[in-house]
């Protein structure tokens, strides 16, 4: 029953779906870093009309006749890479995927944690229902207490003090258990809420056990600390800022850019396609 409540709380708690999404953001980040490496393409169209200003200027001066109108069409199309030469680039996929990483072990985290809250409120639940059934044995003999105080003092036998006194006892059972179903519901709406159920038509039946929970040894190995999520989170969060500072150091060197541009770029549309309206343009910047 605790198994088959671990699987709803993987599928419907609301911190788990969040800590779940925050990985998969991460590694959209960590392919989006990857990009990196390859060039870049655009490609684009464009149109243009514009008017020279009558007072700037002769047409030798400014290579346009005063007051002339021109339009340019334009489908031009350019490629762009940076070489990775100071490790930039490698460092940035680093420290996404380090990040990534470092959700992963929140994602775990976050599910054992809300694993460990539901597993102790399922035994709590159960440990009511075994104390609850103590205090209904102990209310049914209380009740047959009083009745037999109660046919003492209608025989004469008995004063009126003992059946007070039994009375008394059985009143105070009977709160005990009405203060434990109380407990009990509490436990269970916390449940419910874990799983992101209804409380009001969430329900666990009632299963009273004795039985002793598993034993823990007492000697753990060491390796267990290795595998705790908050400790990998935090050697993944120190390497992700390692990986930041290499990315930092690489902004003192500087960047080499591979561009080429090339399309077509002509004043009337019908011409735009025709072979001597080809433009291009090839060069590294620095």
């Amino acid at each position: 029953e605790l198994n088959a409540l671990e699987e709803e709380l993987n599928i419907d708690n609301q911190n788990i779906r969040q800590a779940f999404q925050n990985f998969m953001e991460a590694r959209a980040l960590v392919r989006e870093a990857r990009s990196q490496y390859f060039p870049t393409v655009g490609v684009g169209a464009s149109y243009n009309r514009a008017q020279a200003s009558s007072n700037v200027g002769s047409a030798a001066s400014s290579g346009t006749a005063s007051g002339k109108q021109t339009q340019v069409f334009s489908i031009p199309a350019g490629v762009s890479w940076e070489p990775d030469l100071w490790d930039k680039v490698r460092n940035t996929v680093r420290a996404s995927q380090y990040t990534a990483q470092l959700t992963a072990a929140d994602l775990e985290n976050e599910r054992l944690t809300e694993q460990a809250s539901l597993a102790e409120y399922f035994f709590q639940i159960r440990g009511q229902d075994a104390l609850q059934k103590l205090l209904n044995d102990t209310v049914d003999a209380d009740r047959k207490a009083l009745e037999l105080e109660q046919s003492r003092y209608d025989t004469g036998v008995g004063d009126q003090i003992s059946v007070v006194e039994a009375l008394t006892t059985l009143k105070s059972a009977q709160s005990a258990a009405i203060n434990l179903g109380i407990a009990r519901a509490q436990y269970e709406h916390a449940i419910a809420m874990l799983i992101g159920k209804p409380a009001s038509t969430f329900f666990i039946p009632i299963e009273p056990r004795t039985s002793a929970p598993p034993p823990i040894p007492i000697g753990l190995p060491s390796q267990l600390l290795e595998r705790r999520p908050d400790v990998a989170a935090a050697e993944r969060n120190m390497a992700a800022a390692n990986a930041q500072i290499g990315v930092a150091y690489a902004a003192y060197y500087p960047a080499l850019t591979l561009a080429a541009t090339g399309g077509m770029e002509s004043s009337a549309l019908k011409n735009l396609l025709d072979w001597p309206s080809r433009l291009w343009s090839v060069g590294p910047s620095l």
